[in-house]
């Protein structure tokens, strides 16, 4: 069940219904501001935005507004209404298990400006620079068509004995590009990813990954809304063993 069927199943119990609107331009914020002026709506739940997009915070200062991993918990933020995915931790966790399994190149394909991408990166940064590792990041967007390129590209010069993805839509690009190279998965290069959408569904990859409920965040989102006492959630990530990890042979 994706986030926006869980929000707008849980907003039925609160007798509410939802209007869903996909922002693609600046000038669109407007539009959305004029709804609550009119109160054409109680509220509003954004999702997928840039890291600290200057016109969400604005929105969310003046109305009744939840944002998903938009804005880091802090004392600047403490008015404001968040729901974040423990990124942070959920990036030193997947990259804490590869080195466990004795991983000491490991790359790390990160996403784009959104703040899961951000404390992803910072989670991986952590545990490397903890033992001593190199960092080596490169941005794959969070499109399976970019991280497939550069994986491609990256791999002519360098081979990780492991991947850190930021999300598991990449890893289906970096899964393809590495079958291509004729690599192994995981006996050359081991893969982890994050999201948990459960790929061998529809690619016979039983991939390792970091997993953070939908319902939670959903479930969260749509509490905050009602709630006035608690201003932040957050969501916890766990790892969900696979077979695209393996132990490092020395």
């Amino acid at each position: 069940m994706n986030l926006l069927s869980t929000i707008i199943n849980i907003l039925k119990n609160y007798n509410h219904i939802a209007l869903v609107n996909i922002i693609t331009d600046v000038k669109e914020y407007k539009d959305i501001e004029y709804y609550f002026l009119n109160r054409i709506v109680a509220g509003g739940i954004f999702v997928g935005f840039p890291y600290k997009t200057v016109e969400l915070e604005k929105l969310a200062q003046k109305y009744n507004v939840v944002l998903i991993d938009q804005l880091e918990s802090s004392d600047e933020t403490k008015d404001l209404k968040l729901v974040n995915s423990d990124n942070y931790l959920g990036g030193y966790i997947a990259t804490k298990h590869l080195i466990d399994k004795g991983h000491l190149n490991i790359l790390h394909i990160a996403g784009d400006n959104r703040l899961s991408s951000v404390q992803r990166e910072m989670g991986y940064k952590m545990a490397m620079e903890e033992f001593n590792l190199e960092s080596i990041v490169i941005y794959g967007m969070y499109r399976d068509d970019v991280s497939y390129k550069i994986t491609k590209e990256y791999l002519q010069t360098y081979k990780p004995s492991a991947i850190f993805v930021a999300n598991d839509i990449m890893a289906i690009g970096v899964t393809k590009a590495l079958r291509e190279m004729q690599f192994k998965i995981p006996n050359d290069i081991s893969i982890i990813g994050f999201d948990n959408l459960n790929l061998a569904k529809w690619y016979n990859f039983d991939l390792t990954t970091m997993s953070v409920s939908i319902k939670d965040i959903g479930k969260s989102s749509v509490e905050l809304l009602f709630e006035e006492k608690i201003k932040h959630k957050i969501c916890i990530a766990n790892l969900v063993e696979g077979s695209s990890v393996t132990q490092k042979l020395k």
